[in-house]
This record gives C-alpha cells, structure tokens and sequence, in this order.
C-alpha cells in the first residue's frame, strides 16, 4: 500500500497574511476574522472604520518614547481588530497599517468601503495606485505599506 502525502492550499488572503504579518498572534486575528467574514452573507458589503494613533509614552525615568497603534471596526458587529505598529513614528503610517490590515481579513469576494480620517493616508494610497515608477514610488513617505496595499 503507498503513502500518499498531501499540499495543503490556503486561500489566498491567508497566505497574504502569513506573508505580511510577522507575529504569530496577529495572524492567528486576522485568519479568524478572514473565516468569520467568509462564512457570513454580505451582498451588500461591508463598511469599516479605521483608526491609528501616535502618542508619547512615558517610563518611570521620565523617558519620552513614541507609541503607534491601528485599529479597525466593521460597523453593526462585534469585529475589530488593533495592533501597535513600529518604527519610523508619524501620524500617517499608523492609519495606513489599519487599512492594510483590513484589506488582508478581508476576503477577495466581498466588497468593501473604509472610512478612515486621514486625508494623508487616502493621499498616499492614490499616489501610489496612479505611478508604476519605481523612483517615484521609493521617495514616498511609507512607501513599504504602500507597495503592499497596492
């Protein structure tokens, strides 16, 4: 009698998420809410909401370090999802990471709008989707969550 062995094939959006998010725990949301929203009915679409944030943070020696945080709601349930965001701090790449991660729990058959109230972030996004040139696209604020929402 052979062995037979089997590839396991992932949807799409899940090997996107294993690809672009690095911890673990982030991937393990993002996938539970990619099949929450899968399994559900939404003809209609779904409206999300997104949010980043920049804040000083104090220790107890007084020292002043920069924390950024994203998160997203989808409006009429209980989904949301928030993760803090490193490196290079400003007011815009939080509120890009947001949209990003919605983009990837969200499933490729399902329409969706974001709201988001960041001019800077719709600004960036529409920059990029307009320019396939790679000089343009390099000087770009936050060009690496850019390239990845393109």
């Amino acid at each position: 009698m052979s062995h037979l062995s089997f590839v396991n094939i992932s949807p799409l959006e899940i090997e996107l998420i294993r690809q672009w998010v690095s911890d673990i725990s982030l991937q393990e949301s993002l996938i539970e809410i990619f099949n929450r929203l899968f399994a559900m009915d939404k003809r209609e679409g779904l409206r999300i909401y997104t949010d980043g944030s920049l804040i000083n943070t104090y220790s107890l020696t007084q020292d002043t370090r920069m924390a950024m945080g994203a998160g997203w709601i989808l409006r009429d349930s209980n989904i949301s999802f928030q993760c803090g965001v490193e490196s290079f701090p400003s007011l815009t790449r939080p509120e890009l990471m947001a949209i990003l991660t919605v983009l990837l729990a969200i499933p490729l058959s399902i329409k969706v709008t974001v709201f988001t109230d960041s001019q800077a972030a719709i600004d960036g996004i529409k920059g990029i989707l307009n320019t396939n040139n790679t000089r343009l696209i390099f000087k770009m604020a936050n060009n690496s969550i850019l390239s990845v929402i393109k």
